[in-house]
């Protein structure tokens, strides 16, 4: 399952170093406060913590680019903290993205490790930080941070681009592979999931924090992978009632 192509080898990442070098380490026997607001929580080795807060989902209505199909305008959620993985799995920098699973191999693959998919609403939350950017690195579009805005698969290694890390710390949330959430594609249609990352041609749209698309759960792909969370999950889940006009026909003449 996991690519291992020649790129790894011929990348130097410069100053990352492990995660487990650069976290502070827990304390001996406490236990994770999920509902703690507090910014100083100490990581898992290989994660970092996502403090209580709020959540704007989505894009506000005053803003441009905004898909109202799926995207809520800026409501609110107050979600409980957890933990993140740094990088795509296998969360390891340098590492080639383990990609081409289905949602079921993703989540077997964090459970594996004592983790779970995280929800795409925690995947937002830790993309925006705690000022709720549109962007991993603030509310203007930079092509140069994430390396967005380009076609084709991005299967690169983890942490190639450096500077594209979120406030909370957490690294390759767009240029890269996208990923498999537990959440399903609330909006308006059955048996989609929602994945989450990724990179496009249309960078200023796809490299927000708010973007999803919609994929089979059961349809693996080159370019989408995994990314796991810890602690008790966030029920809180976007729901959008979409309206759409009368289904084409064949035969049917426009007058």
């Amino acid at each position: 399952m996991r690519n291992v192509t020649a790129l790894a080898a011929s990348v130097a990442l410069a100053g990352l170093g492990s995660c487990k070098d650069k976290a502070p380490q827990p304390v001996a026997g406490s236990e994770a406060p999920w509902a703690s607001a507090g910014p100083n929580m100490a990581p898992r080795p290989g994660m970092v913590w996502i403090e209580q807060g709020t959540l704007r989902a989505g894009t506000p209505l005053e803003r441009v680019p905004r898909l109202p199909d799926a995207e809520l305008a800026g409501q609110p959620f107050e979600l409980t903290g957890f933990f993140i993985d740094v990088f795509p799995h296998p969360n390891e920098p340098g590492a080639i993205p383990t990609t081409n699973v289905t949602r079921q191999v993703a989540q077997e693959l964090c459970e594996s490790a004592g983790k779970r998919l995280c929800t795409e609403l925690e995947l937002e939350r830790a993309c925006k930080g705690p000022d709720n950017w549109a962007y991993p690195y603030g509310d203007r579009y930079r092509e140069d941070v994430c390396a967005t805005g380009r076609g084709g698969d991005s299967l690169v290694p983890n942490g190639l681009s450096a500077a594209c890390v979120s406030p909370f710390g957490v690294h390759d949330t767009h240029g890269t592979i996208w990923v498999w959430t537990s959440s399903d594609y609330g909006r308006g249609s059955q048996g989609l999931a929602v994945i989450k990352g990724g990179n496009s041609a249309h960078g200023e749209l796809v490299g927000r924090c708010a973007h999803v698309r919609a994929q089979r759960p059961d349809v693996p792909s080159p370019s989408l992978g995994v990314r796991c969370c810890m602690g008790p999950m966030n029920p809180a889940k976007v729901e959008l009632e979409v309206s759409r006009g009368a289904p084409l026909s064949i035969g049917a003449t426009t007058r």
